[in-house]
């Protein structure tokens, strides 16, 4: 036999959403895959039929109908989200929560979501992988099973859980990502793999072994970020002054609310920047949204879900970007706009300080301080010269850590302590 067939590995990922949909941690495991591909493994990704987020507790949203696909060399299964009748919702999922069954209590567990497809191909499937990648944090219903599955087929499994640890000293993020539950699925992987040295220490500080945990963080491919035409997006969309973007899913916890209330003390005080949405608007920020005055319409741009072109285009155009977010493990957001040479503002929240770098290439805000956030961007737009430092220190520093060759180097050396992927 042909040695390079002979070493070709089985390797699946799992993650609760997948391509086409590519926000942080989807494109994280999309270009995890393709390395391993790459490598020369074979690749197959279990995932849900998920697009908006709001779809595991709202079937009017949207969701994926192609059930499984091969794209660029790597097999799809996408598992269908299913519901109960409306008057058990959630209660029963809740009720088998506690059964003092320990695969209960994870699998179906918060958020209380039934993948009946999944789970029975975890727990009967013969198909043998030989490496488990699984992911992220809160979604024990997909990680839970998966770490069961390599147990039983007896492999290695290593967890990407992606922790959102919100604000310092809050414990904020702990009930939906370091509780007991999560706590104990780690114990029981190979290898977990983390964002930022912020995230490792968490786990360090409660218990997970130090030989386990590797900072792997992720990254981005500068020749598919550049190639944006500001001028272009200004034109389209009618903009003349200074622009600010914010790039993220629209809620709460992605500080989206706080950037518009910011945005408005400037324009009280005279401002002619405006203000550009990118990214699914939750149900909280449409409401919060819907209530503005008009004149705040006048000034703000909301544009959801947009292509990757416009995406680039609107880097480009930038003078800033904004994304004051508590739910970041890592953002790869702010290395997209450092790639145009853009200053970044952040949140000191979650594993965002490990990257941004306060005062050297962007700028941090305590989650929520709509008074600071006016104030850094003011800031920011009326002195070019400090704009211009932060967002170039940023550039630099992209192309010396945070590629996707540097992230799959990085994965592929944990893969390699474990004896059983290429």
């Amino acid at each position: 036999m042909d040695d390079t067939v002979s070493r070709r590995k089985k390797v699946l990922y799992v993650i609760h959403r997948c391509w086409p949909y590519l926000g942080g941690a989807e494109r994280l495991f999309w270009e995890w895959a393709k390395s391993s591909r790459d490598a020369g493994d074979d690749v197959t990704i279990y995932t849900t039929d998920v697009w908006d987020i709001e779809y595991f507790h709202d079937r009017t949203k949207r969701r994926i109908e192609t059930a499984r696909e091969v794209v660029e060399g790597i097999t799809i299964r996408r598992f269908r989200v299913r519901t109960l009748p409306r008057p058990f919702r959630p209660r029963m999922l809740a009720v088998l929560s506690v059964l003092p069954s320990s695969f209960c209590a994870h699998a179906f567990g918060y958020p209380h979501i039934l993948l009946p497809g999944y789970l029975w191909e975890m727990i009967f499937a013969r198909q043998k992988f030989d490496l488990v990648n699984t992911g992220v944090f809160p979604h024990l219903f997909l990680t839970y099973p998966a770490v069961s599955y390599a147990h039983r087929m007896k492999v290695p499994v290593v967890c990407t859980p992606l922790i959102h640890l919100g604000e310092p000293h809050s414990g904020d993020g702990s009930p939906h990502f370091l509780s007991v539950r999560h706590l104990d699925l780690l114990a029981q992987c190979d290898k977990v793999v983390t964002m930022t040295e912020i995230e490792r220490q968490a786990l360090l500080d409660r218990g997970i072994a130090e030989e386990r945990v590797h900072v792997v963080g992720a990254g981005v491919a500068p020749e598919e970020v550049w190639g944006g035409k500001g001028r272009h997006f200004r034109e389209r969309y009618g903009i003349r002054g200074k622009l600010v973007l914010q790039i993220s899913t629209q809620t709460h916890d992605k500080g989206a609310p706080h950037t518009l209330e910011a945005m408005k003390r400037l324009w009280a005080r005279g401002s002619d920047a405006t203000l550009v949405f990118i990214g699914q608007v939750m149900s909280d920020f449409d409401a919060l949204f819907c209530g503005q005055p008009p004149w705040v319409y006048e000034k703000t741009l909301v544009l959801d879900y947009i292509d990757e072109q416009t995406k680039r285009d609107a880097l480009d155009a930038c003078d800033v970007l904004v994304m004051p977010s508590k739910a970041e493990s890592f953002g790869i957001v702010y290395l997209e706009a450092w790639l145009y040479k853009k200053p970044v503002i952040g949140a000191w929240a979650g594993g965002v300080p490990a990257l941004v770098e306060d005062g050297k290439d962007g700028l941090l805000v305590p989650f929520a301080d709509v008074h600071m956030l006016a104030e850094y961007i003011t800031m920011l737009l009326e002195t070019p010269q400090l704009a211009d430092a932060l967002g170039t220190n940023g550039y630099w520093k992209v192309l010396r850590r945070y590629t996707w060759k540097h992230s799959c180097e990085r994965l592929r050396a944990v893969y390699a302590t474990l004896g059983e992927a290429s």
